[in-house]
């Protein structure tokens, strides 16, 4: 999983491409064709639709005042998380059962994979001067890999704190990846998921039940 970028927002979005791509290389490389995700609730009703959104084929801009913009997934109906715990400096948040905690990459984040799927919690410095969510979601756009398609959906909120919520994939990868960013008390802090697009149907619920159990410490 990878974090990069040329503004704070640069730091994150250009740090991102790069980190993630060498980290879901890896996994695709010791990958099986099994399915690599814990089953999460798939009612209709369950706020994975609403919280991840459903993707479609043109990017969107959510409208930054209009309420309905920002989803919260602190929904008792999710039934979150209950792997390992990954801590930064700031926040925490517990990854699937079953998956595995990964080699440290860089001092300010962690990770948990299983197969070719993979979580990344990012806790760094902000170097953007507090850039706004729609600064953040351009700079991400704009570096992402050669070749990915990516959209904005609808921010959420996780722990009172309003984050930008991008997807993409990259032609050619049986991946598609979501990265939550925000900026809070001068740091900038993201969840990336890398899962496998087969799974898009079941994907919303599985990061939603991750979403749930993020929770700010400083």
């Amino acid at each position: 999983m990878t974090r990069q970028r040329r503004s704070a927002a640069g730091t994150r979005a250009v740090l991102l491409p790069a980190l993630l791509l060498s980290l879901s290389a890896g996994l695709v490389a010791c990958g099986d064709d099994d399915p690599e995700q814990e089953p999460g609730p798939t009612s209709s009703a369950s706020p994975s639709t609403g919280a991840t959104g459903q993707t479609t084929s043109e990017p969107t801009s959510p409208d930054p005042t209009d309420p309905s913009a920002s989803d919260s997934v602190a929904d008792p109906s999710v039934a979150p998380a209950t792997g390992i715990q990954l801590d930064e400096a700031s926040s925490t948040v517990t990854a699937p059962a079953g998956w595995k905690k990964q080699p440290e990459i860089l001092e300010y984040a962690s990770a948990a994979a299983k197969g070719q799927s993979s979580l990344q919690l990012v806790d760094s410095g902000d170097i953007s001067g507090g850039a706004s969510l729609d600064s953040l979601a351009e700079s991400t756009l704009d570096t992402l890999p050669p070749g990915a398609k990516g959209e904005r959906l609808p921010d959420v909120e996780l722990d009172g704190q309003p984050f930008l919520h991008v997807r993409y994939t990259v032609k050619g990868e049986p991946l598609e990846h979501h990265t939550f960013t925000t900026i809070r008390n001068e740091r900038n802090v993201g969840l990336d998921f890398v899962l496998l697009e087969r799974d898009a149907a079941t994907n919303p619920a599985l990061i939603d039940s991750v979403l749930t159990t993020f929770r700010w410490t400083a």
